[in-house]
């Protein structure tokens, strides 16, 4: 016999064993085969039952739409849309581009003119602070400008008006600006600016003075390096203004918090299954000096969580009105394709109760004047009725 005729005849020995093999046998072969199938499957077919009448959707517009169907930007909105779905306020998708810019953000630099903005009731851009040194301080934009137009798209019929100031660094654009009641243009270039978010000053002989604007990557150093200086040239007590600070990156507020507080744990993340988390940590480390608080109604998030350690930890009065109340805290999840944030977690200080929806009662409350409640930072000493009294508190312990 050669080796094909044997190769054949081990073939044919096979499948004779084959055919004799109890059927039973090969009856659990083929049923566990189709169960890891369906089981496999199975997650694909629920989702795809979940979501049948988005499949009937697509169907119907591809069938009958006359335009063309942008696929990406049709998914980018679904997600998006699911995130809305979530009843979350803090829940977003970002697809790569968006994230991108959002990561460039946190991490304290932007491509831009430098300025902060909030939406005004018309659809039009409110400017609330032009950065120092930034094409838009240069231009003479001043906070209360109202950004209406970008190349001479009306931002009141655009979904994304900020996404029109924003693009790459060295190129141009034209801003139309209103302020009262007259328009003008500007020739804008865009620029890389490093986000100033803490600094300082001394008021007086014995007083210094704080701002933190937001939370971001490179916060903890401006704040540290403020104090620093301030202590250096005198300061005996420090007021700390976290008025109108929205939060940012709880890292950030325990980079600003460290120098200050005892060595121990600072905070803690509570999730869903009822499992806690340090958030925030101070050596041994510490800086020992009067310090005041300020806060309002806009002080949000990880301002609140840096108000309340100080409190907590080292006696600090809070001076002003209460805090907004966000004590809960999102994470980012990378998908495939793009980024979604959502709430994941609710954090307080190891030694208080959460202050979600519930805010910061300050330890002495003191309105501003009506005539600049709506500004970001009083531009007047003698207007600033918040400071003046924590500036009295201060002083009063020295």
């Amino acid at each position: 016999m050669n080796d094909r005729d044997y190769e054949y005849y081990c073939r044919m020995r096979d499948e004779e064993k084959m055919r004799k093999q109890p059927i039973a046998w090969r009856t659990v072969f083929m049923t566990a085969a189709v169960t890891f199938i369906l089981t496999g499957a199975l997650p694909y077919l629920l989702l795809w039952k979940k979501y049948d009448l988005l499949t009937e959707l697509d169907f119907v517009v591809k069938g009958n739409y006359y335009g063309d169907v942008d696929a990406q930007s049709v998914q980018d909105n679904i997600l998006k849309g699911y995130m809305y779905g979530l009843d979350d306020p803090y829940a977003w998708y970002y697809n790569e581009e968006e994230y991108a810019h959002k990561t460039q953000e946190d991490s304290g630099n932007l491509v831009g003119i430098g300025v902060s903005v909030e939406y005004s009731q018309d659809g039009y851009v409110r400017i609330l602070e032009a950065m120092p040194g930034s094409p838009a301080s240069e231009a003479g934009f001043m906070s209360g400008d109202l950004i209406t137009a970008v190349d001479g798209v009306d931002l009141s019929e655009t979904e994304d008006p900020v996404s029109l100031i924003r693009g790459e660094a060295g190129t141009q654009l034209t801003v139309t600006v209103e302020r009262d009641g007259e328009e003008d243009n500007y020739e804008l270039t865009r620029r890389s600016i490093s986000l100033v978010s803490a600094g300082g000053e001394m008021l007086d002989g014995q007083i210094g003075y704080v701002y933190i604007n937001s939370f971001e990557g490179n916060t903890g150093r401006q704040f540290n390096d403020a104090v620093d200086i301030l202590i250096e040239d005198g300061a005996k007590g420090i007021v700390v203004d976290v008025r109108n600070n929205g939060g940012g990156l709880v890292q950030a507020a325990e980079a600003c918090l460290d120098p200050l507080l005892p060595e121990g744990d600072i905070a803690i993340a509570t999730y869903k299954n009822g499992r806690t988390e340090v958030l925030c940590r101070s050596d041994a480390n510490m800086i020992d000096i009067p310090m005041a608080v300020l806060i309002n109604g806009a002080s949000a998030s990880a301002a609140e969580l840096f108000a309340a350690a100080l409190r907590d930890f080292n006696g600090v009065k809070l001076v002003g009105t209460k805090s907004f109340g966000k004590g809960i805290m999102q994470q980012d999840h990378i998908l495939s394709k793009g980024t979604v944030k959502f709430t994941v977690a609710t954090y307080q200080t190891t030694k208080s109760e959460c202050y979600h929806n519930i805010g910061l009662t300050p330890d002495c409350e003191v309105s501003l004047p009506e005539h600049i409640e709506g500004e970001v930072r009083p531009k007047e000493r003698s207007d600033d009725t918040q400071l003046q009294k924590a500036v009295e508190l201060l002083t009063a312990e020295l």
